[in-house]
């Protein structure tokens, strides 16, 4: 939407941008029609941020829909799944106690590390839901999904961790592997050179 002929409104923070300073996006609407938005620089970055993030729960809540509660696909996300992974995500243990932090991480997780911990722990869950007279409801049931992600998500972490450390330090060997020979490959032409140089003299 414009708001005059030397500006357009920013989609993100709706006050007015300058057209040479604006970035440009363009955006699909529900009609499936495509939309040009406009942003200023720093508004630009949040809107990425954030379309990135829906992105990724998305992914989470298919991946659990599909893969672990195995819905069929006219079936849709349930809202509490969507809201326990965002509490997750933001240190909150909601459905638990709304307010109460998740033991041993006040930040919060990434939904990268949440994703990964639904797929290390994916049999479990799916052998823990087997039994369907164990749950009220699909609620209840999400509820258990959660207790158990909760419970193992700082243990995937550590792997992760340790997986980029170990990582880490086989690059750092692998450059001084390498820097060991050049330096020797090096000696050995210097030495070539000497030889030559000996013989000419």
């Amino acid at each position: 939407m414009r708001k005059s002929k030397d500006h357009y409104t920013c989609f993100q923070c709706k006050n007015p941008v300058l057209k040479i300073e604006s970035k440009k996006d363009s955006i699909i609407n529900k009609d499936g029609k495509i939309i040009n938005k406009y942003f200023h620089d720093d508004c630009y970055n949040e809107f990425l941020n954030n379309r990135k993030e829906k992105e990724e729960l998305d992914r989470i809540c298919q991946y659990v829909k599909e893969e672990i509660l195995q819905y069929k696909s006219n079936q849709r996300v349930p809202t509490h799944l969507v809201r326990r992974i965002q509490a997750l995500k933001s240190g909150q243990e909601y459905g638990v106690s709304r307010n109460s932090k998740v033991y041993g991480n006040e930040s919060g997780y990434s939904y990268e590390i949440i994703l990964k911990t639904f797929k290390a722990k994916k049999f479990d869950i799916i052998r823990g839901i087997k039994d369907k007279s164990k749950f009220k409801n699909d609620t209840h049931k999400i509820d258990y999904i959660m207790v158990v992600i909760i419970n193992n998500i700082n243990d995937i972490l550590e792997r992760i961790e340790a997986k980029k450390s170990s990582d880490k330090r086989l690059n750092e060997i692998n450059l001084d592997f390498s820097d060991e020979k050049n330096y020797k490959r090096n000696k050995i032409n210097d030495n070539k050179v000497a030889n030559k140089l000996r013989d000419i003299w």
